[in-house]
């Protein structure tokens, strides 16, 4: 899939936080910026879907670094404690962080 998204004529104005999609397995998260990133972190969440935590953390001039967070939690109605777990998760990775979105 990832190659038939990267093939597409506007994907090439982007830098992609995994082009080759090593990281994405049965689920994934993917950013596509306009500003290239300096980092990119990914964190496994607890999850019966394998979710996971999207970090890309960019430098943009006049401006202090900027990190983006991109995550999809457990969407079954039954899986409160797991999306409870995910965002205590999140909350902990990006307390630190002072330009987080």
């Amino acid at each position: 899939l990832m190659n038939a998204i990267t093939g597409q004529k506007w994907a090439k104005d982007y830098f992609i936080s995994d082009p080759e999609a090593k990281l994405v397995e049965t689920y994934g998260t993917v950013i596509f910026s306009k500003v290239s990133f300096y980092e990119c972190v990914i964190h496994k969440m607890e999850s019966k879907m394998g979710r996971k935590a999207l970090f890309g953390s960019f430098l943009v001039e006049s401006l202090p670094p900027i990190t983006f967070g991109t995550f999809h939690l457990e969407s079954y109605p039954e899986d409160i404690a797991y999306r409870a777990s995910q965002l205590k998760l999140i909350k902990e990775l990006t307390q630190n962080i002072p330009n987080v979105i």
